[in-house]
Parts: C-alpha cells; structure tokens; sequence
C-alpha cells in the first residue's frame, strides 16, 4: 500500500472510533479481500457518509489487484440501496469513475455471463420481460449482437429519431450547463446554504451545484 495523504487521511477515520448513531454499517478496516478479517478489533462502526468516504479512499492508496479490488467495492457500495443509506449524485459519480477503471478478466466476464443466464431463466425476470424465452432465442439474440458495440446499435435508431430536442431546449440545457467564471466557482464552494437555493440562483441543475461544491467539476489547475 501507498504511504500519502490518502492513507493518513483513511487512518484518521479510523483512529475516530465507532460512531454513535441510529444508523451505522461494519467497516473492515483491512478489507477482508486484502487478508482482513472479521474480528472486532478489524471492524469499526461508521455511518454511511464515512463508510463510502473510506472505501473511496481505499482505491487512493493501494496498487494492483487489491486497487482493482477496492474499485469493486466502491461501486457495489452505490449498487446496495437501503431505506436508510442515500447517496448524492457526486457519490455516485465517484462510483462511476472508479466503476469504468476496472478490466474484467475472461473468466468474469463467463462468470457475469453465467449469472445473467441464470437469473434471465427465473420465472419472476421472464413475466417482466414479456413472457418466456428459451434457450435458443437467447442463444440467437447473443449471436446476433456478438462483436457489435451498444454505440453501434443505438446509432441507427438515433438518426431517425423523431423526439429530437428542439432549439429552445437546447439553448436552456446550455444555460444549465454552461461555463461559469472562476469567481462564480468559488462563490458557489462558499455558499453554505443547501444547493437547490443555490442552483435556483444560478439556473442550474441540483446535482450540477452539488458536483461543483465537491469539487468534481471546474478544478482549477
């Protein structure tokens, strides 16, 4: 593992204790991929907002398999929703970065496979999906989309696609969008109030308010 800030960083954590709350989750301090075990001086109670921060961390200061590792853990964090663990939309795009780093193996992708086909085969995924398919129709439906990208397939239907956004819509999702002056920037990261004030201000989007004051867009250099 790497010794740098994000390491003294995740330690500090730590070193806080459990927290007291109604609502904590069991972190493994070494995760348990990486040799940790269940003990009790290996867990520490944390919140949701801590234990996301933490498994973020993790993917800052390890290398190798068990980097590859902690990117799976980030991402399965976002993908295990509860009542009571709600993430905001720059938790998720943290998630998202890390998600497109990792490189699935051969035998991941037979064994991503496998599931789908398993779980495709319940009665309940059949119903939802309009009725039955049998193991043929799923086997020509793989051959026909076999080497193709998803880019591919949606680029024939997209040039004929009659609900196209008009001009007008176009110029308000620019305004939404749009570029803002460094002193706006950091106008926004002072503003302490919640961010569907500050977006109704700026006519932007919650979320786009929200990725600016965790800093995942506009970084200075």
């Amino acid at each position: 593992m790497l010794e740098n800030k994000y390491h003294r960083w995740y330690d500090a954590l730590v070193a806080q204790g459990n927290d007291v709350s109604d609502y904590v989750e069991k972190h493994h301090i070494l995760p348990r991929c990486m040799g940790g075990g269940d003990a009790k001086a290996n867990l520490v109670s944390v919140s949701a907002r801590k234990h996301f921060l933490l498994h973020w961390l993790l993917t800052k200061f390890t290398e190798g398999e068990a980097l590859r590792k902690m990117r799976y853990g980030l991402k399965a964090m976002c993908n295990q929703h509860g009542e009571k663990r709600i993430f905001a939309a720059w938790q998720y795009e943290v998630a998202k970065r890390a998600s497109r780093k990792i490189k699935l193996t051969e035998e991941e992708k037979a064994e991503i496979s496998r599931k789908t086909r398993a779980a495709m085969a319940r009665p309940e995924v059949k119903e939802r999906m309009g009725g039955p398919q049998s193991e043929e129709h799923i086997a020509k439906l793989s051959s026909v989309r076999k080497g193709k990208k998803w880019s591919e397939n949606r680029l024939k239907t997209s040039k004929d696609n009659p609900w196209k956004h008009t001009e007008e819509a176009k110029a308000k999702s620019s305004k939404s969008h749009g570029s803002l002056t460094d002193a706006q920037v950091l106008a926004i990261r002072a503003d302490t109030r919640v961010a569907r004030e500050i977006a109704e201000d700026y006519g932007m989007a919650r979320s786009s308010i929200s990725l600016i004051k965790a800093g995942l867009r506009y970084t200075f250099v």
